[in-house]
């Protein structure tokens, strides 16, 4: 233990004395770096500096500055950062005591941020290469002068990368490859940084297919011929121009494999950029593009014209193609072929060898339509001079008879268009049923066409197979004629003519003798029969239903002859008695025995008497003229009847004509709007009518007449049948006719309508004779009390047909001073009795019932004689007042006079005077009621004396006091009766 003391204190004696000198050392170390450091920008050497502690702060910050810079240029930011921080900490103030700290931390400061800078505007290229130009990065200067490779990197290939989409390809190349690619050899590692690696080998493919491309494009350029281009140059959207040539020497060189695929895919490019290209590419594109057009709408083209000419090879009007198309040989044989066969007389054979080139050459596939065309050219070209002699051989075969002795072995065919003509007509003239016009049609347009000279022989067939055609035509339009009329009218026409033998329908034959039967069945019935059998069994022709059942017909007919017979015996021995039926009409009008035929006629013509009668009645007498008929009495006497009803249909027609005449120009009356329609008493006995007409519009007038002239009785029932005949038959009435049946119409429903207005008006006027004398009373009572010393009468009346009239008459029992007589009060009694008793009970909003109301005031003066009055007002009756001076005489009659008052004062002068001034008085007290007044006087002769006859008569006329009531009253009959709006009137 002593012995380790004795060791240890002269060691530590040693390290104390040499821990100064080592300390020393380390210190002159640490100043030589940062001088060295502050004179080099470069990264230095540090690694062998010691850390200071922090208690040496210039020294602390010293080494964390160089250890920055040092991390920095090595590529490690984070610990750069870490470092920076540690500055930070140590405050501002030994910063400023270390000479050139301040300016290489500041510098440290910038690197750094323009390390940072960059980053996002990294991720934007890599993002989208378009959004970053040189002005962006220009942004970030500091960029360029780090000594963080990655950063410089990344600078310098956005900068090439932007030169790139300039077109300055020269720049652009020398950043990448003396910059980018340089720093890329160093120790930094392109993968360390996101994209960059990528974006490096891309750059260098480029720049290595630029070299690749521009001597061939050179060579291209010198002389049209391409290689084609295999190299692949990667796409930078800005700048596609190497791209486009790579594209053009392609198509060049694969012109119709590739010609299209790289025009579009040119199109692609030169979207992407904002570049012209330059003057070469811009031709060469030009170039491309005429081509590609050019092959696809020439062939285009063809094959639209090619389509048009297979079906018939014929060309379409103007058509214009091609003849040549590198990319579909194929398409030029097409082109000869249309050229051959529309002209093979004159172009065949050239179309022909250039064909034959065309295989040689390029060996094209031909489908199976190209094929057979070919193959008729030649045949068409080759055998011309065959089918000919075969034609001539034929045609002189032909000649004598019109016919061939063997089969028909001649085309259609030939450059000499004769020759065409002498085919088409012996064709037209073999064929004639099936192909004879048809022939005359193509001869037609042969001629047109080609105007070839045509022998006379020729001619001749040519005027045959016409005149054969028109023949056989016309013969076919005769028959149908003919067989058509059989069908419609059941009997054949004697004026049509007809042949018996239709080569080309022998349908035909079957008919014309089936006509010749129906013309006379009893004598050329079995016979016709026969021969058309005939014709059945050698042709065995298809017969229409038609004509099927007309065969059928014609069998029964000669069959059934008896069976008719006795059936028509049947139905004549029903008809005789009544000339009625006892069931339907089943006989036909056809038979060998004449008489039972006009037998027939006679049953048809009595039973559809209006379609038949007259028209049998000719048919009877036309049999008679042609057979020489005699008829037995019987049948005389029915025939005299059936022409007696045709006569007589006549008749009736005639007078029913002058009926309506008679009656149009006689009852001209268009409306009706008060009573009923006067019932005829003139017309009825001057006309004639009957209860039938055949002719329906006859038969109208007749309903038409009858009704008008009995409107209110007959007037509807007529209208009835006169709708359901129109309705029936489809009637259409001229002006006249429509208007009577108008005139008829209104009748009938102002009848209807009358009824109602009677029965409305009864309705209103019970009404009224409930009300009125209830009303009266009322009035009655409120006018008589204790305070009135005279009595006051009320009577009621009825006015018209919906007014009412009240008399309320004050009697003047005792001498009253006019000029005080009445009391207003009293008046307004009257005037509110009015309102509220009489008006509100049927007067609606519009107050139409007050319309017309009027009060008539009426004094009457007794008989005595008059003794003179005077007054002390004036009573102020106007010179020239009207008034109705009613004078009463002994007899009991009265004299009315209509005269106009003197102007009356204060002094009266007679008893007429006397009443004047009473019902004057009145009229003043009831001008308030705004109704017009008017007055009169009455004396009663010297026999009438006393209070009874002294008095005032008010008369309170409401004339249509129950005129709503009446209306509605009206108009609730006419709802419930359903007679409807009254027709329109006038014609």
């Amino acid at each position: 233990m002593h012995s380790n003391r004795l060791f240890l204190v002269p060691f530590l004696l040693n390290i104390g004395l040499l821990l100064p000198n080592y300390m020393q050392a380390q210190l002159v170390n640490m100043e030589e770096t940062w001088q060295e450091f502050l004179g080099n920008q470069k990264t230095s050497n540090v690694s062998k500096l010691v850390k200071p502690e922090k208690s040496q702060p210039a020294n602390y910050i010293k080494y964390s500055l160089m250890y920055a810079n040092s991390y920095f240029c090595a590529d490690n930011l984070p610990s750069a950062d870490k470092m920076m921080r540690e500055i930070e900490s140590m405050g501002t103030a030994v910063q400023d005591k270390v000479p050139g700290f301040k300016e290489r931390y500041e510098l440290m400061k910038v690197k750094i941020k323009a390390y940072k800078d960059l980053v996002p505007i990294w991720q934007r290229f890599l993002n989208d290469k378009s959004s970053v130009t040189r002005k962006d990065i220009a942004a970030v200067p500091e960029a360029k002068t780090v000594c963080e490779k990655g950063t410089l990197c990344k600078f310098f290939y956005m900068t090439a990368h932007a030169y790139y989409c300039e077109a300055n390809l020269k720049d652009a190349r020398n950043h990448f490859e003396n910059r980018v690619l340089k720093l890329a050899k160093t120790s930094f590692d392109p993968k360390s940084v996101e994209g960059l690696n990528e974006e490096i080998e891309m750059m260098k493919s480029l720049w290595a297919g630029i070299d690749a491309l521009n001597p061939v494009w050179t060579k291209f350029i010198e002389t049209d011929q391409s290689p084609g281009f295999e190299t692949d140059i990667p796409v930078i959207g800005c700048y596609t121009v190497p791209n486009i040539k790579v594209c053009l020497l392609k198509a060049a060189a694969d012109f119709c494999n590739t010609g299209s695929e790289m025009l579009a895919k040119i199109k692609e490019l030169q979207a992407s950029m904002s570049h012209d290209v330059p003057g070469d590419v811009a031709d060469k594109i030009a170039w491309l593009e005429a081509e590609v057009n050019k092959s696809d709408q020439g062939l285009a083209n063809l094959n639209s014209i090619w389509a048009k000419f297979t079906p018939k090879e014929k060309l379409p009007s103007g058509a214009q193609y091609e003849h040549v198309f590198i990319c579909d040989r194929s398409a030029e044989v097409k082109a000869y072929l249309m050229d051959g066969l529309s002209n093979p007389c004159t172009e065949g054979q050239n179309a022909l060898d250039s064909i034959a080139r065309i295989r040689k050459d390029h060996q094209p596939s031909l489908d199976d339509v190209t094929t057979s065309k070919l193959k008729k050219l030649k045949n068409l070209v080759s055998n011309e001079a065959a089918e000919l002699t075969k034609l001539n051989k034929a045609w002189e075969d032909f000649l004598p008879d019109n016919k061939l002795s063997g089969k028909a072995d001649f085309g259609y065919e030939y450059c000499d268009k004769a020759a065409v003509a002498k085919a088409y007509t012996m064709d037209g003239i073999l064929n004639i049923c099936e192909r004879g016009q048809q022939r005359l049609d193509d001869l037609e347009k042969l001629k047109a066409e080609y105007s070839p000279e045509l022998t006379s022989k020729t001619t001749a067939k040519i005027d045959f197979l016409q005149k054969e055609v028109a023949r056989l035509t016309q013969e076919a339009a005769d028959l149908k004629k003919a067989w058509d009329y059989l069908l419609a009218n059941k009997e054949v026409s004697k004026d049509l003519e007809y042949e018996h033998e239709f080569m080309c329908n022998r349908e035909g034959d079957v008919q014309s003798y089936l006509l010749d039967g129906f013309t006379n069945p009893c004598q050329s019935g079995q016979y016709a029969l026969d021969e058309a059998q005939k014709v059945i069994d050698k042709y065995n022709p298809n017969l229409s239903s038609a004509t099927q059942t007309q065969l059928n017909q014609l069998k029964a007919r000669l069959k059934n002859e008896n069976q008719n017979l006795a059936q028509l015996n049947k139905t004549w021995k029903d008809f005789v008695p009544d000339e009625k039926l006892s069931s339907d009409l089943d006989i036909v009008f056809e038979y060998c025995d004449k008489i039972a035929q006009a037998r027939s006629y006679i049953i048809d013509g009595t039973v559809n008497f209006c379609e038949k009668g007259e028209q049998r009645v000719k048919d009877i007498y036309k049999l008679r003229e042609d057979y020489l008929l005699t008829l037995d009495s019987e049948t005389e006497d029915k025939l005299e009847s059936l022409e007696n009803k045709v006569k007589q249909a006549a008749k009736d027609l005639e007078d029913v004509g002058a009926a309506w005449d008679l009656y149009v120009a006689t009852d001209t009356i268009m409306s009706w709007t008060e009573g009923y329609p006067a019932v005829d008493t003139v017309v009825r006995h001057q006309i004639r009518l009957v209860d039938f007409y055949c002719d329906k519009i006859a038969q109208t007038k007749s309903w038409v007449i009858k009704g008008l002239l009995d409107p209110c009785e007959k007037g509807d029932a007529y209208l009835a049948k006169i709708n359901n005949l129109k309705r029936k038959h489809g009637l259409s009435y001229d002006n006249d006719l429509a208007c009577q049946v108008r005139r008829l119409e209104g009748k009938a429903y102002q009848c209807k309508y009358w009824t109602l207005v009677r029965e409305a008006r009864r309705v209103t006027h019970l009404e009224r004779e409930t009300f009125g004398p209830k009303s009266a009373q009322i009035m009655y009572g409120e006018l008589n009390s204790d305070k009135q010393p005279c009595e006051t009468t009320v009577e009621y009346e009825p006015l018209g047909y919906i007014g009412v009239r009240y008399i309320v008459a004050p009697h003047l029992c005792q001498k009253t001073n006019l000029a005080k007589m009445g009391d207003p009060e009293y008046y307004k009694k009257i005037a509110t009795w009015v309102d509220n008793e009489v008006l509100s009970k049927y007067c609606e909003a519009s107050m139409r019932c007050k319309e017309d109301f009027f009060i008539y005031l009426e004094g009457h003066t007794d008989g005595y004689r008059f003794s003179g009055r005077k007054y002390d007002q004036s009573l102020d009756i106007p010179d020239g007042t009207p008034y109705t001076h009613f004078l009463g005489n002994k007899d009991g009659t009265v004299d009315t006079l209509q005269k106009a008052t003197r102007h009356i004062t204060r002094e009266l002068k007679s008893n007429m005077e006397l009443g004047i001034a009473r019902a004057w008085t009145v009229k003043s007290q009831l001008d308030f009621m705004k109704v017009p007044i008017t007055i009169g006087a009455y004396e009663h002769p010297e026999t009438e004396k006393g209070g009874e006859f002294r008095k005032i008569d008010i008369e309170l006329n409401i004339t249509n006091l129950l005129l709503d009531f009446y209306e509605k009253t009206l108009k609730r009959l006419v709802k419930e009766s359903g007679i409807g709006e009254r027709p329109s009137s006038g014609c």
